[in-house]
């Protein structure tokens, strides 16, 4: 199985997953994470069939209809990717109360907005003025790229996980090691 499909394969089980219903996880009413996963992969599947275009690892864009340039796409994707995880934070470190069904809504916007960024760096490596603060290591270190890749969907969906359970003491660490792979990443892939 070529990379393209592993990654797309990944994305697509992680992002429908769900957690086995025990007493001690709430369930979100009207399965909304379940509806809002399998959103995600119905629009992938549905972009995917009718799009020429290709992200570097050959998936077709799942936002093809969007016409801008995809460093403008990709930077405004991954600001947004920011300003949910500062959100998320002020809630896990106590800074603003924690509501759970209030929560998993920011948690569930953002699994849904967390893959969209990586749809939008180009196949070949673009000069240095279209590149905004990716560092050429993305594309000359493909692998280590797409590996970095695949650990943040893994410990998105982890986030997700632990956020149904409603118990701070296992959402900390999930939302911590979902932080600890974003410096990963940035510190191997992004300019500062």
């Amino acid at each position: 199985m070529n990379k393209s499909l592993f990654l797309l394969s990944i994305l697509c089980t992680l992002s429908a997953c769900s957690p086995k219903v025990e007493e001690n996880v709430r369930q979100p009413e009207n399965n909304q994470v379940e509806v809002i996963s399998a959103e995600i992969v119905d629009k992938s599947r549905e972009n995917a069939d009718k799009s020429d275009e290709k992200d570097a690892f050959g998936i077709a864009s799942i936002y093809a209809e969007d016409n801008r340039p995809p460093l403008e796409i990709r930077t405004a994707a991954f600001k947004k990717i920011a300003e949910d995880m500062k959100g998320l934070e002020k809630v896990v470190n106590g800074e603003l109360p924690h509501e759970p069904d209030k929560f998993l809504e920011q948690v569930v916007e953002f699994f849904g907005d967390a893959h969209e960024p990586f749809h939008y760096f180009e196949a070949q490596m673009p000069p240095d003025d279209k590149r905004g603060n990716a560092k050429a290591e993305i594309w000359t270190d493909e692998d280590g790229f797409f590996n970095q890749q695949v650990k943040f969907a893994e410990r998105t969906s982890e986030f997700l996980e632990a956020t149904i359970t409603d118990d701070l003491n296992k959402i900390r660490p999930a939302f911590e090691k979902l932080s600890q792979t974003c410096t990963e990443c940035h510190q191997g892939y992004r300019e500062k």
